[in-house]
């Protein structure tokens, strides 16, 4: 799979990574911990898992693993895709969501 990260925004003072990946549709990915971060949950990444899980049947043609390290390291991390990352905040009950979901729609369109 080649990703990169193509480009890095800030939203609410905050960075959220824009990733393309060849891997799905080339098309743009978020991180999850970018969106639990953005949506100020208590544990990012765990949280978005759990928001994922409750979900999983709707979000599960929306997410993908990627390689977590791009040095040779291990593990791998839950990316979103545009739709994905608009339910996640859609699902979630973070007091950002509705903030993230008109900022997501300004910047995710290239």
């Amino acid at each position: 799979m080649n990703d990169q990260i193509i480009s890095t925004r800030k939203f609410d003072g905050g960075p959220v990574r824009f990733i393309r990946s060849n891997g799905k549709d080339v098309e743009l990915w978020m991180t999850a911990e970018d969106i639990g971060n953005a949506l100020e949950l208590e544990e990012p990444i765990k949280d978005v898992e759990s928001i994922f899980q409750q979900h999983k049947d709707e979000l599960e043609e929306m997410t993908m693993l990627m390689p977590a390290g791009r040095d040779g390291g291990s593990g791998e991390i839950r990316a979103f895709s545009e739709e994905g990352v608009y339910l996640l905040a859609f699902f979630s009950n973070s007091p950002k969501a509705k903030e993230f979901r008109r900022w997501v729609a300004a910047k995710l369109k290239f």
